[in-house]
């Protein structure tokens, strides 16, 4: 008797897990169902090079006629200001399609040196809809150099104390950046620094001290300008290594 009570028990347990299993599931139905909205990422990181990225939202359910889903700025998220980019503000999901996207454009220019951005969106659920997953997703950029992006890479010899390099404007004779002494890299092995600098002609001078310039008799040093650019990265001027006292490499950019 005990053992028939406890199969019934046993029974009844298996019955209400399967029935509270069965009220909890939410199951769509891609042509009349209910419609979840989602964005396609959470985040994402729009580059300089790329210029601009897509802002995408999916629907588990598709219909006849083309849907308009608006998408609003977070402003408690976003740390952007309306200047620097461009966003419409809803996507279109065409008829019998899940996705729809948007284009974003990024304006680099307007960032302030130095500076990173986050800009935060929220999609809108019409009545009748819920969020699926990615209500909010996250869009970031950072500032760069909208001008013509230097890099001077330097490998010092056994005296990186001696070294020391100026930049100057070759038309005007105006000093742009660069050391006012010598004694700036002591005890370093390498040094590299990057400049945004506009169109023009200029003279990249470096001084060693002693006189022997930065190879060979006391290390292999050498140094290397380069300009960056997205379409690959060129030779301003020729590798500087054995030199006196003093060397300048003329470069031009942008002309």
């Amino acid at each position: 008797m005990k053992n028939n009570i406890l199969k019934l028990t046993l029974a009844l347990l298996v019955v209400f897990s399967y029935t509270s299993c069965e009220e909890d599931l939410v199951i769509y139905d891609a042509d009349g169902g209910q419609t979840g909205l989602s964005f396609a990422r959470a985040s994402q990181t729009i580059e300089f090079c790329a210029g601009s990225g897509t802002v995408t939202v999916e629907s588990t359910t598709r219909t006849n006629a083309d849907r308009t889903i608006s998408i609003n700025v977070n402003s408690d998220l976003t740390s952007a200001m309306a200047g620097e980019y461009t966003v419409a503000n809803s996507v279109t999901i065409p008829a019998g399609e899940f996705v729809g996207s948007t284009p974003i454009d990024v304006d680099f220019s307007a960032i302030p040196e130095g500076s990173s951005r986050v800009l935060a969106l929220d999609v809108v659920a019409p009545d009748g809809t819920v969020i699926n997953t990615r209500g909010t997703t996250q869009i970031s950029f950072s500032s760069a150099c909208t001008l013509n992006e230097v890099k001077f890479d330097f490998v010092f010899d056994n005296y990186p104390e001696e070294t020391a390099w100026q930049l100057y404007d070759a038309d005007s004779g105006d000093f742009i950046d660069g050391d006012t002494g010598f004694g700036n890299y002591d005890d370093l092995e390498t040094f590299s620094v990057t400049l945004c600098i506009p169109d023009g002609n200029y003279d990249f001078v470096v001084f060693d001290q002693f006189g022997d310039g930065i190879c060979c008799a006391y290390g292999n040093g050498s140094i290397n300008g380069n300009l960056i650019a997205c379409d690959g990265n060129s030779s301003l001027f020729d590798q500087i290594d054995e030199f006196g006292g003093q060397i300048v490499r003329s470069f031009s950019v942008g002309n």
